[in-house]
């Protein structure tokens, strides 16, 4: 049997909270951002239809931010973003868009969007 674990992000006027039953959940300030998008990764296959991976990426305000957040540390990516997996539903990354855009406006960057094809053309 498959157990579904659901994550929820928690968008406010102080910040997000990131609540996965898989690790610690983990809150962050907006104070503590310097930028939030979202990137939509979708794999085309002609078998068995599209895929979609997407994330929220956080990008942190100042050098120090990985001492005051430890436990996002396995989120950490070589450009110095933090990046969320929000699974394949394309909603979520609209609902999350819409709420950084109506509490923290001047961190919001936009979606980014990217395809590949796989599978017989």
């Amino acid at each position: 049997p498959m157990l579904l674990r659901r994550r929820y992000v928690v968008v406010d006027a102080t910040g997000l909270i990131w609540d996965d039953p898989t690790v610690f959940p983990f809150s962050v300030a907006w104070t503590d951002l310097a930028a939030v998008s979202t990137d939509t990764a979708t794999i085309h296959n002609y078998n068995s239809g599209d895929l979609n991976a997407v994330h929220l990426v956080l990008t942190p305000a100042t050098h120090d931010f990985p001492a005051h957040h430890k436990q996002m540390a396995p989120y950490s990516d070589d450009h110095g973003n933090y990046v969320l997996k929000l699974g394949g539903q394309s909603g979520a990354r609209d609902e999350i868009g819409q709420a950084v855009q109506r509490f923290a406006p001047q961190l919001w960057q936009g979606q980014t969007e990217r395809s590949r094809r796989i599978g017989l053309s």
